[in-house]
């Protein structure tokens, strides 16, 4: 799978995963929004398993900054950890997304 492939591949399958448009990513959202935690998800699989650099991926979500990725993928990484900060849930939702997607 060549690397455009690949985030389209994510970008979509996350989207019907957590069930929403493709079209809901780029809009504004807060934090108790319906899209802005699985945006989360997204952000670090693109992260782990592209070539993207922060600013494009905050493009591709429609965050004004690469700043918003930086904290997303800081925050996932502390819910996904083995310590005991971590999230089972996160880690429940990540693993099953995982499979989802056939990464």
């Amino acid at each position: 799978m060549t690397q455009p492939e690949k985030i389209e591949h994510i970008l979509n399958g996350g989207c019907e995963y957590f069930g929403f448009k493709r079209d809901d990513l780029t809009k504004e959202h807060g934090k108790g929004d319906k899209v802005w935690r699985p945006k989360t998800y997204l952000v670090i699989f693109l992260h782990k398993f592209t070539i993207l650099n922060n600013t494009e991926i905050s493009k591709l979500l429609g965050y004004k900054h690469g700043t918003a990725v930086s904290y997303h993928i800081k925050k996932m990484k502390e819910e996904l950890s083995e310590d005991m900060y971590g999230c089972a849930k996160t880690k429940m939702i990540y693993n099953e997304l995982l499979k989802y997607l056939g990464l």
